[in-house]
């Protein structure tokens, strides 16, 4: 009987060390996630609401994470616990004039939605864009600490 017992107690210490290491390594942010901010500008102010996108591009072998944030007042930053991995990306801007619309018919939009590829460092920071009033690449990677 004790050595059932004795077992019995091994058994669930192991075990509650186990979901303990497991909890802990779900609880953290993902290996190699990054945050990102920034600011969006578009013909030379800044870009009142919207929302950019960062995605993983694939076609380029990055299979990491993707991630998404809020614009205001011409500023975003991602969620720190759910970052980007670095590497090429696929980013889209979609601007708005920062109102919120009485009808949901109605097109806040400042343009069509802006995409471009990048190559966001593995160590993250600022990565601001500045959108030209016409079509074509403008980009601006600038370093920040956060």
């Amino acid at each position: 009987m004790k050595l059932q017992n004795d077992l019995f107690g091994y058994v669930l210490v192991v075990c509650c060390l186990l979901l303990g290491g497991i909890v802990l390594l779900g609880c953290g942010r993902g290996l190699g996630d990054v945050p990102l901010e920034g600011r969006i500008t578009f013909e030379g102010k800044a870009v009142p609401g919207g929302a950019i996108q960062f995605v993983p591009d694939s076609d380029k072998g990055n299979e990491g994470t993707g991630t998404s944030a809020v614009i205001e007042n011409g500023r975003y930053k991602t969620n720190a616990k759910r970052g980007v991995f670095g590497g090429p990306y696929v980013v889209t801007v979609y601007a708005t004039d920062g109102t919120t619309p009485e009808d949901i018919d109605t097109d806040t939009s400042l343009f069509d939605p802006y995409v471009i590829h990048v190559d966001i460092p593995h160590e993250g920071g600022g990565f601001d864009i500045a959108i030209p009033q016409e079509n074509g690449e403008y980009i601006k990677f600038n370093k920040i600490s956060l």
